[in-house]
């Protein structure tokens, strides 16, 4: 189990003093039991960075040690989220929360439990707070099997709620430092990419996490009942604000069943079923891409 402050949430901030007010809340009002657990909000330069830097310096925490980190220079989302990521160099594992997410009471209880399960799992990328209701690509509704676990694997990394351990950073770092300059050249990897995911701009550290992820046939961690729910309020990369990725959150704290890798249903970066396979009458196995 997760020591003494071994876990740090990172709370991220952009001209959105409103939005960090309900995250900070909805962190004041979640369940830590008598776990120590760190607060970090990392506020980037803005027109209304001292307003969020006010509101920060007034937030109450008492589960660990708060820090404000402040920026002279505006980062953009990209290098932000990147030194979020670099904070896991200092804990065994990071909660980063944007400031137009809000969490579940029981976000950490599973964040903990899921980090204790699959931190170690070589082939585990992240972990998921967030659950689709809705197939990004396409805009279809989505519901992933259920098999009786608590969780199941997708190949796609997330942003609107997610939990990276020291070993699942430490892997992505390397890959993204030695490749971060010409990884969207490479034909072979685009080609297996959605095209939305292509789209991206250059301001995503979500576009370049899709792509290790499906380099190294990596997969996150995601719960059947979602720990987080996204505002989707206008920023950097939403102009309009809309309610489409608001979803039920479960406030419910109890013990997980995770499954191990080889008996989790699997979905891909299209949010297709992967790791289906049926013996045919000739006494081989057909591989199915529904």
């Amino acid at each position: 189990m997760l020591k003494k402050a071994e876990m740090c949430i990172i709370a991220v901030g952009y001209n959105r003093p409103e939005a960090m007010n309900r995250l900070l809340k909805s962190l004041s009002a979640a369940n830590y039991g008598e776990d120590e657990v760190d607060l970090l909000i990392s506020i980037d330069r803005g027109q209304r960075q001292a307003e969020i830097v006010e509101l920060a310096e007034s937030f109450y925490w008492n589960h660990g040690t708060k820090r404000i980190r402040t920026f002279n220079e505006r980062q953009g989302l990209r290098s932000h989220i990147l030194q979020c990521g670099d904070i896991t160099a200092d804990y065994e594992a990071v909660v980063v929360l944007e400031d137009d997410i809000t969490v579940s009471k029981g976000f950490y209880n599973y964040a903990k439990q899921a980090v204790d399960f699959y931190g170690d799992n070589p082939k585990a990328a992240g972990i998921s707070l967030f659950k689709h209701y809705i197939n990004v690509g396409v805009g279809a509704f989505f519901e992933p099997e259920f098999n009786g676990y608590d969780a199941y694997l997708m190949q796609f990394a997330q942003s609107w709620g997610q939990c990276w351990t020291k070993r699942m950073w430490s892997d992505f770092r390397e890959w993204y430092n030695n490749k971060k300059e010409n990884v969207f050249s490479d034909e072979t990897l685009m080609k297996h990419l959605p095209k939305n995911i292509k789209k991206w701009g250059k301001h995503s550290w979500l576009k370049y996490y899709m792509a290790y992820i499906v380099e190294k046939d990596l997969f996150y961690v995601y719960p059947y009942h979602s720990l987080s729910t996204n505002h989707t309020e206008a920023g950097q990369h939403n102009m309009i604000s809309s309610n489409d990725y608001q979803v039920e959150i479960t406030d419910a704290s109890f013990e997980y069943r995770f499954p191990e890798f080889e008996k989790a249903v699997k979905y891909d970066v299209f949010f297709e079923r992967s790791g289906l396979e049926i013996e045919a009458y000739t006494g081989k196995k057909i591989i199915m891409d529904l």
